[in-house]
């Protein structure tokens, strides 16, 4: 039973990869690290599939969440400059 388990699972594990690899298909590298982050890939996986490492994955999940935060900031700013009554 435990041997069927195991083969089961290494199966499976091939068919997530696959998966994963067909929906970065064509994809820039930090676009695809992002589109995998937010499938809730592990970092692991994600720089296996990438060709990069743990460390260097986390480290493109900040900057794009840095980056998204200050695109969000100044779009609240911009509308928020909208707003004010024309005299």
């Amino acid at each position: 039973m435990e041997k069927q388990l195991k083969e089961i699972a290494a199966k499976l594990d091939v068919i997530v990869k696959l998966l994963c690899h067909k929906c970065i298909e064509g994809k820039s590298k930090t676009d695809s690290i992002l589109v995998l982050e937010r499938m809730g890939v592990d970092r692991e996986l994600i720089a296996t599939l990438t060709k990069s490492t743990p460390g260097s994955i986390s480290s493109t999940i900040y900057a794009a969440r840095q980056n998204e935060k200050g695109k969000t900031k100044k779009k609240a700013k911009e509308e928020k400059g909208d707003e004010q009554p024309q005299g």
